[in-house]
C-alpha cells in the first residue's frame, strides 16, 4: 500500500508532540520554630517558589489578607520588650517578627514575583498563633509554717512545654535616707531547667517570712520581664 504525499506529511505532523499549557508556580511558606509560639519569642518566615527554576524572584507577604508592613517597629512594653519586623536580604524570601505579640497571631501567605514578570500563584495559609502562658506560683506544704519547718515554692507554667528557665525573687522591705519605705524585688536564685521549677526553704525561719515571686524565661527572652505570680510564705514562731 502506497501513501500520497500529502498524507505522509499529515502523519508526521500528527506525531509532533504538543506541548501543554502549564500553569503559575506555587509559593510555599514555611515558618521557625513552630506555628505556636509564646510572647516575647523571634518567629521566622521564609518564601519558596516551586518549580521556579533559577529565576531571581522577589516575594510579597501578607497578613490575613493584608500586606505586611516592613517597616513597623513599636513598643509593646514600656520597658524592655519591643517588637520590630525585619527581612534578612533584599528579595524579602525570609521576614522575622522579633518579640511577638498577641496582635502578630494570624494567617500569612506570601507570592513571589520574577525578574521577567512572571508571579507565583499565592500560598497556601500558615497560621501563627501567639500565646501568653500564666506563672502559677503555689506553697508547699502550706502558707503558714512553724519555724524549723520546710517549705517549697513551686512555679509552674499553664502550658505542657519544657525547656524553660525560672527565676525566683523576693520583696525586700527598705529604708531610704528621707524616711520612706519602700519594696524592691530581689533575686535569690534559677532552678533547673523543665516544665516546673522548685525553691526551697529548709529549715524556715522568721526572716524567711515575706512575698516571694518567680518568673519564666525560654531561651534568650523573658517572657515576663515585670509580672510576676504573688505569694506570701509567713512564719509562725513556736
Amino acid at each position: 500500500m502506497e501513501f500520497s504525499p500529502l498524507a505522509v506529511m499529515l502523519l508526521l505532523i500528527s506525531l509532533i508532540p504538543v506541548p501543554h499549557a502549564q500553569g503559575s508556580p506555587k509559593a510555599v511558606v514555611s515558618i521557625k520554630p513552630d506555628t505556636h509560639v509564646y510572647t516575647g519569642e523571634t518567629v521566622t518566615f521564609r518564601c519558596d517558589v516551586q518549580g521556579g527554576g533559577d529565576t531571581e524572584w522577589t516575594y510579597s507577604w501578607y497578613r490575613n489578607n493584608d500586606t505586611v508592613n516592613l517597616d513597623r517597629f513599636h513598643i509593646l512594653y514600656t520597658d524592655i520588650l519591643y517588637t520590630e519586623m525585619f527581612y534578612t536580604d533584599s528579595t524579602m524570601q525570609e521576614i522575622s517578627i522579633r518579640s511577638v505579640s498577641d496582635s502578630d497571631s494570624g494567617d500569612y501567605t506570601c507570592r513571589g514575583q520574577s525578574s521577567d514578570s512572571q508571579s507565583s500563584e499565592i500560598s497556601d495559609v500558615v497560621t501563627l498563633t501567639v500565646e501568653r502562658p500564666e506563672v502559677v506560683l503555689s506553697v508547699s506544704p502550706q502558707s503558714w509554717l512553724t519555724e524549723g519547718d520546710s517549705v517549697t515554692l513551686s512555679c509552674e507554667i499553664t502550658d505542657s512545654s519544657t525547656d524553660w528557665t525560672f527565676s525566683w525573687y523576693r520583696e525586700i522591705l527598705y529604708r531610704h535616707n528621707d524616711g520612706i519605705f519602700i519594696y524592691n524585688v530581689v533575686p535569690l536564685s534559677d532552678s533547673s531547667r523543665g516544665s516546673g521549677g522548685s525553691y526551697t526553704l529548709s529549715p524556715a525561719a522568721l526572716n524567711h517570712t515575706g512575698v516571694y515571686m518567680c518568673s519564666a524565661q525560654r531561651g534568650d527572652r523573658r517572657v515576663f520581664p515585670t509580672r510576676y505570680s504573688n505569694q506570701t510564705a509567713t512564719m509562725d514562731h513556736r
